[in-house]
């Protein structure tokens, strides 16, 4: 499946503290380590780059990302509820505990990303591809899935309840311990050593 990339060239590699201190919010790849705790709000960061940044020390409120590429960088306990993030990419990152709850997300890709106890509950996912990821103990009640390409990831403990699936290839990952509906499991593509457990869900008994 296609998507639509981050759209990022020209940018200046800057000290993440530096380039907070003089409002550098585009065009621009951020390094370094954050010095002292830090707020950030009412802005949007536009083609950057953030590179092994621990935002652990950065708290964001109504904060929007539109072409950002998110290299090793680690988040946790962190909100985004009613925000738009378009042509986004996360790559060799880890996510804990970050709520996503209706907001719009289009062109999203998760690689070789580590994801736990996300919340993307009521939330409109167009043009979404996960690689080799684990999202784990993740919400997705209630949401709209829109074009999704799902690749080697680990769905251990994710709700998918009452999420229209339709058409999602799932034989590439791994989803013995995820939990589906009647609507999320109308549609979805699995393969044959899924289907017990599916059904099962369903409160269907398979005799062997």
């Amino acid at each position: 499946m296609k998507i639509n990339y981050p759209k990022i060239k020209d940018y200046e590699e800057i000290d993440i503290n530096e380039a907070i201190e003089n409002e550098i919010f585009t065009n621009a790849k951020y390094t370094g380590k954050i010095s002292s705790p830090i707020v950030l709000e009412d802005i949007t960061f536009d083609s950057v780059i953030f590179s092994h940044i621990d935002f652990t020390d950065i708290k964001l409120f109504n904060v929007e990302f539109i072409d950002v590429i998110f290299d090793s960088v680690y988040f946790s306990n962190m909100e985004f509820n009613n925000k738009y993030f378009t042509r986004v990419s996360f790559n060799d990152s880890k996510l804990t505990n970050v709520s996503f709850i209706d907001s719009k997300l289009k062109d999203i890709e998760f690689n070789n990303t580590v994801a736990k106890y996300l919340n993307f509950s009521f939330t409109k996912l167009e043009n979404l591809i996960i690689n080799k990821s684990d999202i784990i103990d993740t919400r997705f009640l209630n949401c709209e899935i829109k074009n999704a390409d799902f690749d080697t990831v680990n769905l251990e403990k994710t709700d998918f309840t009452n999420c229209n699936l339709k058409g999602l290839d799932l034989t590439k990952s791994d989803i013995s311990k995820t939990l589906f509906d009647e609507v999320s499991l109308k549609g979805i593509i699995v393969d044959v050593f899924a289907c017990k457990y599916l059904v099962g869900l369903l409160g269907v008994i398979v005799k062997e």
